[in-house]
């Protein structure tokens, strides 16, 4: 990941509607979901776009 001083600068980052501090990435037909606590980005899951909302958050 490129560096940012915070997670909107990242390119493809969009927020998870009914939480606070979970994020996913486009990457292709791939998400990656991760959150946030502090400084700390704990990656989650990375699934195919198909699968992705079934299984995160």
């Amino acid at each position: 990941m490129p560096e940012a001083t915070s997670v909107q600068e990242l390119p493809n980052v969009k927020a998870l509607v009914g939480t606070s501090n979970r994020y996913r990435i486009r990457m292709g037909n791939y998400r990656i979901g991760f959150e946030v606590n502090g400084d700390q980005i704990e990656l989650m899951r990375v699934l195919h776009r198909r699968d992705f909302y079934r299984y995160f958050p």
